[in-house]
């Protein structure tokens, strides 16, 4: 007997999905050679230049360590350049360099295909409507924030 998977829990649904779009990404980036995750901090730099590295990691819900290592991976490779913060001599902001921001927007490409494979059976307003929910959940649950509440 198939179980409908809308009977499923909800934690389900989202990490099995999760885990086939990571599937599929790192497929399509791997010539690249990129992980998604680390694709995803060169995205979250780009919607919100000249953040700390801080507002980043909690943005995406990274402890401050894991997401250093992360961005050292991205610095090692000429993707981003951190920068001294004018306002704390502590911390530095971080800014994709322009080898960056050309492979961010190779990438974009693949993930529009992702996006596209994976949606393709789907209504385009329900298409629209499940990302509508899935923002509004990551709200909910706080993630995607940062101190003053604005991405």
């Amino acid at each position: 007997m198939l179980i409908d998977p809308e009977h499923l829990p909800l934690g389900f649904l989202v990490n099995t999905v999760g885990r086939l779009l990571h599937a599929e990404s790192t497929a399509r980036f791997a010539r690249e050679d990129i992980d998604p995750v680390l694709v995803g901090v060169l995205w979250t730099i780009n919607l919100m230049p000249g953040r700390s590295q801080a507002d980043y990691a909690a943005y995406q819900a990274r402890d401050a360590t894991t997401y250093g290592r992360m961005v050292d991976k991205l610095a090692n490779r000429g993707l981003i350049e951190r920068r001294p913060l004018p306002n704390d001599r502590r911390a530095w902001s971080l800014a994709l360099t322009a080898k960056g921001t050309a492979l961010l927007a190779d990438l974009a490409i693949e993930a529009k295909a992702v996006e596209e494979r994976f949606t393709r059976d789907i209504p385009p307003e329900d298409a629209r409507a499940m990302r509508r929910a899935l923002a509004q959940l990551l709200r909910a649950l706080g993630g995607l924030a940062v101190e003053d509440g604005t991405p």
